[in-house]
């Protein structure tokens, strides 16, 4: 079964006092660690895709702090550390 750890993954982008993520693929999945040091809003990275959205499938686990998502309808969830998540294409 493969893994990946920040030790062995094959990608890995920093920007300092802002965003430190590993990354690597593993089959059809783009398995990803990442620590954010700043509030951001991700929102306007994703104009021209379809609804201004982010239309990939995010499975998730909160180990520290809160991480916060728009849904489609304008919904806004937050997880906070020790929450899983699923995330349905449609969201910012």
């Amino acid at each position: 079964m493969p893994k990946v750890s920040m030790a062995t993954a094959s990608s890995h982008q920093a920007v300092p006092d802002f965003v430190d993520a590993y990354e690597q693929e593993v089959g059809d999945w783009t398995v990803s660690i990442e620590s954010s040091f700043a509030d951001m809003d991700l929102a306007p990275f994703y104009k021209g895709a379809p609804n201004d959205q982010c239309q990939a499938h995010h499975v998730g686990y909160i180990l520290k702090g809160k991480f916060g998502v728009r849904t489609a309808g304008g919904v806004e969830e937050i997880f906070e550390a020790g929450d899983a998540f699923v995330i349905e294409p449609g969201h910012t």
